[in-house]
Parts: C-alpha cells; structure tokens; sequence
C-alpha cells in the first residue's frame, strides 16, 4: 500500500498515536512523566501532523501524565488550539471502551487525534482497519506501536458508525528527536 496525502480525499482522519518515550519509574504508572528525548519525539509528531494536513479538529487524552506531555508537546507545534478531552477510559479500558469514546466524539471533527497506551492503541488501530488491506504497517501496528508511533486512518460515515472494518489504514509514523 502506499502513502495517501491526507488532503487527497474526503473522509474523515482517525490519528491514533501512542505517549512518547516515558520515565521508567514514578510514585504511581499514572505519574510517570515524559523523557527528554519523548518531549522531542512528541513535538515532531506535532510538526509532522501540521505538515500532513492532519491537524485535528479534537484530541481525546488519556489521563495519565505521558499522555498529557504527550498531548502539550504535540500542541505546541501545531498552528492553533485544539480541544482535548480527558477520557479515563483510554487509560483503563480495552478496544471496546476506545471504540465507544470515539463514537462519542464531537461529530462535526475532520480529525481526531486518539492518544492513548499500547496494547489498546495499536489493538484498536487493527480492529478498526479493513482486513482485507493488509500491509507492512498492520504488520508493524500488530507488533505494538513504538513510543510516539502514530496509525493515521480514513473512516468513511460518522464516528457514531466507527467500529471494526470501517476504516482504512492510510499512513504510519514514528516520532523522532533529531
């Protein structure tokens, strides 16, 4: 499969991304903070979501602290504000409670950025993408997104209708800090 500008069609872009590179140890897993080289990674995905027209319209954010300096680091390289929901469900739920929050999203949204933890984001990323599209970034994503991986996908309807199959993956990065 090859890359497809994000600008090329009408559907709607589902950006699924996982925290940057996180501290190893804090007081609780929900504490643990970005590393340096993590905040780096996360503001390269900002500048890389700028450059690819996928600036979303809305974010939904785990709670846990890697996942809002994740967030804040993205934010700042990206040309405006955008809303971001806390949703404790991407830090405890599985693939069928990501599902129901991003059906619940705001449906007037182009993009939607989802950033949340591994196995659940890339878990979810598989559940949603059509099977028979199969390509060396479903091979990646089943192998776990990597710290500040992103899976950037085209739903077709609204996200009320998202649910397995109903999306197709279009693009794939990873975050780097140099």
């Amino acid at each position: 499969m090859t890359d497809v500008s994000p600008g090329t069609s009408h559907g709607q872009r589902l950006v699924l991304m996982r925290h940057a590179q996180a501290e190893s140890f804090a007081s609780s897993d929900s504490a643990r903070d970005l590393t340096d080289q993590g905040a780096l990674c996360a503001e390269d995905v900002g500048q890389w979501l700028t450059g690819h027209d996928l600036v979303p319209d809305f974010a939904l954010v785990s709670p846990a602290i890697r996942t809002k300096s994740t967030w804040a680091h993205v934010s700042k390289r990206l040309p405006h504000v955008t809303c971001a929901q806390y949703d404790k469900q991407l830090y405890t739920g599985g693939v069928v409670e990501s599902l129901e929050s991003l059906r619940a999203a705001t449906p007037q949204a182009r993009v939607i950025l989802y950033l949340g933890h591994n196995p659940i984001v890339s878990a979810t990323a598989l559940a949603i993408s059509r099977s028979d599209e199969r390509s060396q970034w479903h091979s990646e994503l089943a192998m776990g997104l990597p710290p500040a991986g992103v899976a950037v996908l085209e739903c077709v309807g609204p996200w009320s209708e998202l649910g397995p199959g109903s999306a197709s993956l279009i693009n794939f990065y990873v975050g780097n800090s140099g």
